[in-house]
């Protein structure tokens, strides 16, 4: 959904220059799409930190960006690595900055 929101709001900035505002339908106008693909992008900020982590599930993380690959023997991430990490997080509503973005999440049941 993130990525979504991204070229969403990237497309209305996008659509506030003023040679491709002149081809838009009349009365759209630069500040009403500047104001959309802020706000849009705004949303993605404010959308990426939340998790929201569902009842009796546990949730599992995989770095997929923004570190070292593991070293060779190990299994669990520890030090910022890629990888599986050795957190995890209990249901309910966590916040995690870039959560969506940096990690991909396994939701799994207790059982």
């Amino acid at each position: 959904m993130w990525i979504l929101l991204l070229i969403l709001g990237l497309l209305l900035l996008f659509l506030s220059n003023e040679k491709i505002l002149k081809s838009l339908p009349e009365g759209i106008s630069k500040k009403v799409t500047i104001s959309l693909g802020i706000l849009f992008l705004f949303f993605l900020a404010l959308s990426t930190p939340i998790l929201m982590i569902p009842e009796n599930h546990y949730a599992l993380f995989n770095k997929h960006i923004l570190g070292n690959q593991l070293k060779d023997g190990k299994i669990i991430a520890t030090d910022g690595e890629m990888g599986s990490q050795s957190m995890m997080k209990r249901e309910g509503l966590n916040i995690m900055p870039f959560v969506n973005i940096i990690y991909l999440v396994e939701y799994k049941k207790i059982i």
